[in-house]
């Protein structure tokens, strides 16, 4: 028996894209990584989890994880609906897939012609999946992350108070893109309620651990 056993919990993870016709998509770049991470470690201490894995992400190994595949932003919503009601309940929702923000008003049903002079997309907003969380879970913990480009720390602050308030969160992990430098992903976690920042983690591992070690306290207080 591990420390997180009869304990259940959602993560997402990865890119989502959107289709322009039949060949071609909009995407984020992620690689889920890091929700695969905490996946396979919430797995390792006895809990029970399901993983939503966007297109080509990173795939959690441990037994304990059930995979539930997503593509697009609706495929999301619905994989996030289908567990409203389950037993046993969710004991936290630790939401880091990269959802676009915007998708095409219209995807075409044949290949665009690649001789055409210009193609004008008009792109129109998504829901905002995070905020459906605690409507549909309101007695799970909810982890939202919150990823900025360049380095500016009162940003990315700004831009977690905001996530947190807007979506209810528990704890918001704020991060900077890593992508220039994998391996100095840096991330900081944030309890909106107490306004309370936690000293930077740096690597993929690092913010993990930080996040489990969080839920465990949380959970068992």
């Amino acid at each position: 028996m591990g420390f997180l056993s009869r304990r259940r919990f959602g993560v997402t993870a990865g890119p989502t894209r959107a289709w322009l016709d039949p060949v071609r998509y909009l995407a984020n770049a992620s690689t889920g990584s890091l929700g695969a991470m905490i996946s396979d470690k919430l797995g390792s201490m006895g809990a029970a989890v399901d993983h939503i894995l966007g297109p080509g992400a990173v795939r959690p190994i441990h037994p304990n994880v059930r995979i539930h595949e997503a593509d697009t932003p609706q495929d999301v919503i619905r994989c996030v609906e289908m567990f409203s009601g389950d037993a046993p309940p969710f004991d936290a929702w630790i939401h880091a897939m990269a959802i676009l923000d915007f998708i095409p008003a219209e995807t075409s049903p044949e290949k665009i012609d690649s001789d055409r002079e210009e193609w004008n997309l008009k792109l129109i907003p998504t829901p905002k999946i995070i905020r459906r969380f605690k409507a549909l879970y309101p007695d799970a913990l909810l982890v939202g992350f919150k990823l900025e480009t360049g380095d500016n720390h009162e940003d990315l602050k700004s831009a977690a108070r905001h996530l947190g308030i807007k979506a209810d969160c528990n704890l918001v992990v704020a991060n900077f893109a890593p992508f220039k430098n994998p391996g100095k992903h840096t991330g900081f976690l944030f309890e909106p309620s107490v306004e309370k920042w936690s000293e930077p983690y740096i690597g993929k591992e690092a913010i993990a651990d930080a996040l489990v070690n969080w839920l465990l306290r949380r959970l068992d207080g």
